[in-house]
């Protein structure tokens, strides 16, 4: 039997390990009565990390009253408990952001992971003091499968992108293409690194602590709500992480008004988190744009505060996103490109601009499946909607009409510069190769039809779909992977 799809990332070389430093660390924290010049002085063998510790225990996360000078001082001020951590998450940070690969912005997923943890220990604070730094390592080290996956997947960063932010999407896409989620991965290192093991049950269950074991169900809870407020300021579906975020404070009690002041709270924290990193390297976003996005967020609670009916509005939302994108490929479903079409038709026709359609048919995939399964066609699927998704713009829309068939919705475009993205499409899905378990590298195909809005012959979008099907229906008589410009059509 073959190794499964975790088994062969976690034995890819491009996987970071833990740092000698960490390693020393993790190895004091197991060891009972371990003194504080033992774990001093093993910090204090890494200068840079000496460094992060002793500004991070004079910030103003711990407000001491006067300045703390040596790593032995901050053990005896802070605790040797939250010094081991705080040393342990700084190091495996550094090394995690020293193995970064191409195609993958960095510097936003250590900010996103930086509000998260900074949200969990403002949370732990108040309900649990004593793990508030449990808390912030759960919080950063929460999406470690995410920088695994990227760092052992070539093609990684393009999946990542189509979720817009959207960790749950992401999960979902992850599945879809590689069998194994971010979460599935980082369990898995938290296992094969020895790292405290409370982390694994933050990964898997921070959206339903309930599942967690009965100790870190508490942890697991802040680190949720943490991840709830990360996505609300940073990810793309904003009413929907705000629907989130207001259920999952509501895990520990917080109210109304203590949500809200979370928000401003975190905000300003990061600030102080993002100069320990380094993130501020004049190339980032500036700390003052999540300020202004924390305060968008700060007047969209206290509005949800006092028109209940907004609730529905957001849970409607969340229906509508579910009811229009195919959940295995995560672009739109007919149902969403037939209303688009209908929107961009009655656009076009009142204004008159133009306006094209692709219709894409994948050559061969009936086969594909018959001989490597489905589960193979899966992973075709997914990667051709990757290649559609990756070569049409902002404005355009991808769907998936079900089975083998995709379409591309156009905005604005001529049939002539439809016919030109047609032909870049095609090419770019014909370069796709998707590996079996077995090592195989397989390849796909599409045959396009193109056609462009004419009023004298298209009465509604369905009759200007139906000619680009019709077009396409051409181009696999002609031999399949290649385009075809439906008969009649405009040319100008």
């Amino acid at each position: 039997m073959g190794e499964s799809p975790l088994e062969l990332l976690l034995a890819s070389s491009r996987l970071p390990s833990p740092p000698a430093v960490a390693l020393q660390v993790l190895n004091l924290v197991q060891e009972p009565g371990v003194s504080v010049t033992a774990l001093a002085s093993t910090i204090g063998n890494d200068p840079a990390l000496s460094t992060k510790v002793l500004r991070m225990a004079n910030s103003s996360f711990y407000a001491q009253s006067r300045k703390i000078a040596t790593v032995g001082d901050a053990i005896v001020v802070l605790g040797l408990n939250s010094v081991r951590t705080l040393a342990l998450g700084f190091s495996l940070v550094d090394n995690l952001r020293a193995h970064q690969g191409d195609g993958f912005d960095h510097d936003a997923f250590w900010r996103r992971s930086l509000i998260v943890a900074t949200a969990a220990r403002s949370i732990a604070a108040r309900t649990r003091p004593a793990r508030k730094e449990e808390a912030f390592f759960g919080g950063l080290l929460l999406n470690l499968g995410v920088l695994a996956m990227a760092s052992g997947i070539e093609d990684y960063g393009a999946t990542f992108r189509m979720a817009s932010g959207r960790y749950d999407v992401l999960s979902e896409l992850e599945h879809a293409r590689y069998d194994v989620t971010h979460q599935e991965v980082g369990a898995a290192l938290v296992e094969a690194w020895n790292l405290p093991a409370q982390l694994a049950g933050c990964m898997l269950h921070y959206a339903r602590p309930e599942d967690a074991a009965a100790d870190v169900i508490e942890l697991v809870r802040v680190v949720g709500i943490g991840d709830a407020l990360a996505e609300l300021c940073t990810g793309s579906a904003f009413d929907v992480a705000l629907h989130a975020y207001r259920a999952r404070v509501a895990w520990v009690g917080l109210s109304s008004d203590e949500a809200d002041a979370l928000v401003g709270e975190v905000a300003k924290s990061v600030q102080v988190m993002e100069a320990l990193f380094g993130l501020q390297d004049g190339t980032a976003i500036p700390p003052s744009a999540l300020l202004a996005r924390a305060n968008d967020a700060l007047g969209m609670l206290s509005l949800q505060a006092t028109q209940d009916a907004s609730r529905l509005v957001v849970e409607n939302h969340e229906l509508a996103v579910a009811a229009s994108t195919d959940p295995l490929t995560g672009v739109a479903n007919r149902r969403r490109f037939e209303e688009f079409t209908d929107d961009q038709y009655q656009i076009a026709m009142r204004y008159g601009g133009p306006f094209s359609v692709l219709f894409v048919d994948m050559d061969g995939l009936k086969r594909l499946n018959d001989t490597h399964g489905h589960a193979i066609g899966d992973r075709v699927l997914v990667a051709v909607a990757t290649a559609l998704h990756t070569g049409a713009r902002a404005a355009d829309l991808v769907a998936r009409l079900g089975g083998d068939e995709f379409a591309l919705a156009l905005h604005s475009t001529t049939l002539n510069e439809a016919a030109v993205a047609a032909e870049r499409i095609r090419a770019a899905v014909a370069e796709v190769r998707i590996l079996t378990d077995v090592g195989e590298s397989l390849g796909i195909t599409v045959s396009i039809g193109v056609a462009q809005l004419d009023a004298g012959q298209h009465a509604d979008a369905a009759a200007l779909v139906s000619a680009a099907d019709a077009a396409v229906y051409r181009a696999k008589q002609l031999g399949r992977n290649q385009v075809f410009v439906a008969e009649g059509a405009i040319a100008a």
